[in-house]
């Protein structure tokens, strides 16, 4: 039983870690399902798509200035006590204490919450497909639609809903 309680112990500590370096702008990593979002596109889809040199400069203009919008974002909202890395941390306290009701009510106001950094990254990765071929796009359609099917349906065609009609840019 002390070996489970420890177990337990360190897992939350190492979460309220990354939570906390999250909130002092340290993560810009995925922090599990509901993390935080790092950028325009995840590494992984802009592996996929080869970009040219032009491509992947408009790619590092458009991440800054997301990353600027989102930040902005996410100290507005932590200024009107919506703050999403707190909520996160207390779903995870809920989780661990074995509360499923307020773990679940928690997620629910956790998913609500990151709704707008989701429509803000759609927005974003809608600029950069027009600066995609048609291959490219189509790439970056099935890349995203793999992704959200991995996470169980969430997000698909990126953040917030089903990809452009027609590849979306053009």
């Amino acid at each position: 039983m002390r070996k489970w309680l420890s177990i337990v112990a360190v897992t939350a500590l190492v979460a309220v870690t990354g939570v906390q370096a999250q909130n002092q702008g340290g993560g810009r990593g995925r922090g599990g399902a509901m993390g935080n979002i790092a950028s325009v596109l995840p590494p992984a889809v802009v592996d996929q798509l080869a970009l040219t040199a032009d491509q992947q400069a408009k790619l590092k203009d458009l991440d800054a200035k997301f990353l600027k919008e989102r930040d902005a974002l996410l100290a507005k909202q932590k200024a009107a006590s919506n703050d999403v890395a707190q909520v996160s941390q207390d779903m995870q306290a809920a989780r661990a204490a074995g509360d499923t009701a307020k773990a679940q009510e928690l997620r629910t106001k956790l998913t609500e919450l990151r709704q707008p950094q989701l429509d803000l990254q759609k927005k974003y990765q809608d600029q950069f497909r027009t600066s995609l071929t048609d291959e490219q796009k189509t790439k970056l359609t099935d890349a995203l639609a793999q992704q959200a099917q991995r996470r169980g349906g969430r997000r698909a065609g990126g953040a917030g809903g089903p990809p452009p009609a027609g590849g979306g840019g053009n």
